[in-house]
Parts: structure tokens; sequence; C-alpha cells
């Protein structure tokens, strides 16, 4: 039963990362990036879970794990979203910035989110995975349901841990990224401000993660859903519009770009 429950896990994992990869492949449909780019992008991505669960399992005392007061939201969220954010943002940048194939600003954005949608993969079949073993694994994934619960409310348990990675936790991750992305394509063509537009992206990507996972931690779904859904809001009609990611153009002159073209 368990290796049947283990293959159902695994393709329900893929689901949420290959959706939203197909999603923003469109957005990059008119000049679409190498299909070896975006699989060694994603690859990357899946690789960096590991060192991930390891950095914050090391910098975020067990303790706070499982022990919700104010000190532990605030540890959490804030290192959560700093260490996978960085891995983020160096994965992508260590495999694409010297290529060639990198030729305009929006590429950062679909790069960024291809190693998103990998670091997902990995992350939500850990969080599949107590359904079918009932075996120790990082703590950052026992938060939701013990393996008791789990087996009282098998299905009815599943499916909402699948809808949750699936709108809510897989979605922020590509959106977290995408604006990292979007900085990070801007740092590739204005040398003189690279630094500046990377830390740039950061702090804004760091800082929707944080605000993510604080709502998501107190169990406040409708404010997880409201802030998830205004940044996806804003941030689509953007990455549409390539005449957004010119260097040096004014947000309000992007803003009205997009209005005239919705």
């Amino acid at each position: 039963m368990d290796v049947y429950i283990l293959i159902i896990i695994s393709f329900f994992t893929l689901i949420p990362s290959f959706f939203w990869l197909w999603i923003y492949r469109l957005q990059d449909r008119e000049q679409p990036e190498p299909r070896y780019l975006i699989r060694k992008l994603f690859f990357a991505g899946m690789l960096i879970t590991i060192p991930a669960i390891f950095l914050e399992d090391g910098f975020i005392p067990n303790q706070l794990f499982g022990y919700q007061n104010w000190v532990y939201i605030l540890v959490v969220v804030i290192l959560t979203a700093l260490i996978e954010e960085l891995l983020k943002f160096f994965a992508a940048k260590k495999v694409v910035w010297k290529l060639s194939v990198f030729d305009q600003p929006i590429d950062g954005v679909i790069y960024s989110i291809s190693v998103a949608l990998g670091f997902a993969l990995v992350e939500n079949f850990f969080y599949f995975l107590p359904f079918a073993f009932p075996i120790p694994i990082p703590a950052k994934f026992t938060l939701i349901f013990s393996h008791r619960e789990i087996i009282a409310n098998f299905w009815q348990n599943f499916f909402w841990i699948f809808v949750s990675r699936f709108i809510f936790t897989t979605l922020m991750h590509t959106l977290a990224s995408g604006v990292l992305g979007i900085y990070l394509g801007k740092a590739k063509f204005d040398k003189a401000n690279s630094t500046k537009l990377i830390i740039k992206g950061l702090i804004w990507a760091i800082a929707f993660h944080a605000l993510f996972n604080f709502f998501a931690l107190l169990n406040e779904v409708g404010f997880t859903f409201f802030i998830t859904l205004t940044f996806a809001v804003c941030f689509f009609p953007y990455i549409r519009k390539k005449e957004c990611f010119k260097i040096g153009i004014n947000r309000d002159t992007c803003d009205n770009i997009v209005k005239l073209n919705l």
C-alpha cells in the first residue's frame, strides 16, 4: 500500500511545478528560452532544496518547531525566506549569468522562476512524504499534520496539502523568485547599477516570502490567499509587457503601458 501511495504522491508532487512552469512559459512564447536550459535550471532548483533544509534546521533551533510564539514566528519567517531566496538567486545566477542566450532582461524572470519551481517540487515531495511512510523528516515539514492525524483523515488531509501547495506555496515561490528575476535581468544589462539592482530584488523577494510565511504560520488562510493573489495580479500584467524591462524605465511609465495594453 505504501508503494502505491508513494507513486500517487510522486504524481501529485509534479503537478504544481509543471502547471506553473507551463503558465510562465506562455508569457515568454514569443522568444522562448532553450528547453535544455530550463531543464538545467529546474534541476538546479531541485538540488538546492537539500542545503536549504540543512541550513534551516541548523540556523532555526529545533525546539522552536512546533512551539508557536512570536519569537518562533519572527525567526522562522525571516530566516527561511532569507535562506531560500538567496539560494534560488545564486543557483539562477550561477547557471545563466555568462550565457549568450541571456540576451534580454525578461529572461531573468523565466530563469529565476525555473529554479523556484524545481525547488518547490522537492519541497512539496517532503510535505507529502508522511502520507506514505511514518519516517523522521526535517522538522519544518512536520508542522501541518502528525502521522496519527494523517491516518485518521487521510484523503481529506492529502487534498488540503495539495491545494495549499498548488495554489499558495508553489505560486508564492514563483512570484518571489520572479520579482527577483526582474532585477536580475535588469542587472545583467546595467553593469553600473548591477549590485544595487540585485540587492533591491532580494529585498523584495525576501519581504514577500517572509510576509507569506508569517500569515501561513498563523494559519490565516484568507490573508495568505489575499497577499498571494494581489502580488500575482500585479506581477503577471507587468511581465507580459517587454517595455517594462527596458533599462531605466520609470515605473509610472510602465504602469501606463500595462493599462493601455490590458
